[in-house]
């Protein structure tokens, strides 16, 4: 099927700016031809894009769509433009990156900033949520891709592709200011017993597993927190409000920014990590880069 660019253009600025009337004076075009080019566009595709309600116009469920990708498509040619004019000689590319609230940003981070190393050159735009709120954006085209620590739900009736990155290992870190820290790690894990600890938020499947190894080893912390968000969750720790699990692949790094120690790993406990990608369509070419970081990270943990 071919259609008429500019037609889409005329579309695009239409849904932007709310009407005809505005669009028109924005294009410097009478309102009639607008509307003509709308009308155009919406018989070649035959659906339709707008539907009036009172004097305004709404978009339709398809006319949504439509946008999510024309939004991609002129953001794509405004930086063409802007690459032009500012006689760059190199195409800097923008990648929108999900990342959920339960993963570690300090692991997000180890995947992202060797990928921007490389020859291309890449602009990050990161946004935070839950995983329903990143993938509907994904959905849309508003994201390239989701990095999560949650698996993607089975009857998630979209096309996107999930593909397993990583995981890693669990352990408990304190501050000083828990207890003897050699006492702790001599007495792992009864020492969690009766302990005050900070843990993920409820609903994570980290929480869950975690509740799970309590209960093997008839342990019962004194949770004080639930704290969905995880840089929340150790700053939390390592103010004292109590123990906290979390990755041993980013050890070195909790321990040296939240000055607390390491006092014992939770066996058979692990965070596994995903890729999510929309399916049957041009996929980020970081998207590569990023699996190949991690499958790095993972051989050298």
């Amino acid at each position: 099927m071919q259609i008429n660019y500019n037609h889409l253009y005329y579309f695009w600025v239409t849904a932007n700016e709310g009407g005809i009337s505005r669009a028109a004076q924005k294009l410097n075009l009478a309102p009639q031809t607008v509307s003509a080019q709308i009308a155009a566009l919406e018989e070649r595709l035959d659906r339709p894009l707008f539907i009036k309600r009172g004097r305004s116009l709404e978009l339709t469920e398809f006319g949504a769509l439509t946008k999510s990708y024309a939004d991609d498509m002129f953001a794509k040619a405004q930086e063409w433009l802007h690459t032009v004019a500012s006689g760059e000689k190199h195409v800097t590319t923008m990648c929108r990156v999900g990342v959920t609230d339960g993963l570690p940003k300090t692991l997000a981070s180890k995947w992202l900033s060797p990928a921007l190393t490389g020859e291309q050159h890449v602009r990050l735009g990161i946004q935070d949520g839950n995983l329903d709120e990143l993938v509907g954006q994904l959905a849309l085209h508003k994201l390239d891709m989701i990095l999560t620590d949650l698996p993607l739900i089975a009857d998630v009736d979209l096309p996107l592709y999930c593909q397993h990155i990583g995981h890693s290992e669990i352990g408990f870190f304190a501050s000083h200011s828990d207890g003897d820290i050699d006492e702790l790690i001599a007495n792992f894990p009864y020492c969690l017993d009766h302990a005050q600890v900070v843990m993920p938020g409820q609903n994570s499947s980290l929480t869950r597993s975690l509740m799970q190894w309590f209960d093997v080893n008839k342990i019962a912390p004194d949770i004080t927190v639930y704290a969905t968000d995880i840089a929340l969750m150790k700053s939390l720790g390592r103010d004292g409000f109590g123990i906290f699990p979390a990755p041993l692949m980013i050890k070195e790094e909790i321990m040296g920014k939240f000055n607390v120690a390491y006092i014992g790993k939770a066996e058979n406990i692990s965070q596994e990590y995903q890729l999510i990608t929309p399916q049957g369509s041009i996929v980020h070419p970081l998207v590569s880069n990023i699996v190949k970081i991690a499958a790095g990270i993972n051989r050298a943990d």
